[in-house]
Formats: structure tokens, sequence, C-alpha cells
């Protein structure tokens, strides 16, 4: 029986899915200030509207 002490492929391929939560967590964070940011938008046109 052997021990694979460092196994730098399995290394890899955590970092490689590190990389991908990163990149999952940004997309999700940017997702989050555009529909905010739509929000906003449709409030302020709501109001607008209304006091026409």
């Amino acid at each position: 029986m052997t021990w694979d002490i460092i196994n730098f492929s399995s290394l890899y391929s955590i970092d490689e899915k590190v990389s991908q939560l990163n990149a999952a967590q940004q997309r999700m964070e940017r997702v989050i200030r555009d529909i905010e940011e739509a929000r906003r938008l449709s409030v302020i046109n709501i109001q607008k509207v209304l006091k026409n």
C-alpha cells in the first residue's frame, strides 16, 4: 500500500474548483447588482408615472 502525500494533479483540480467557485461568486454578485439597479430604476419610473 502506498500513500501519495503530494498528488499534484489533485492539487491542480482543487485549485481549479476554487477558481470556478470564485468566478461563480463574482457572476452571482454581478447579477444581484444588475437586479438591484433594475429595481431602483423601476421605482423611479413608477414614481414618475404616478406624478403625471
